[in-house]
């Protein structure tokens, strides 16, 4: 996925997560954002979980006023 934020964020964190337990993460990440800069956040061969749906949070608290951040180009990919 992208990130891309008007401000700079020093800590916007990224998780996946099974949709029924929010303690179970596929994965859980801070990344820092610069303004106006697109920030990649990938993932790779993950552990995968016994669910049939996970939920994406983001967590952008702390953010200076008037923020934009813009979520593109997300990606999920499944394997057998």
């Amino acid at each position: 996925m992208v990130l891309k934020s008007s401000t700079d964020i020093a800590k916007a964190t990224v998780k996946l997560t099974d949709s029924s337990n929010d303690g179970l993460y596929l994965f859980t990440e801070n990344v820092a954002l610069s303004a106006g800069v697109e920030k990649t956040v990938t993932y790779r061969e993950l552990t995968g979980i016994e669910s049939s749906s996970v939920k994406m949070v983001f967590d952008f608290g702390g953010n200076p006023a008037n923020t934009d951040i813009v979520i593109s180009n997300i990606l999920l990919r499944v394997s057998e």
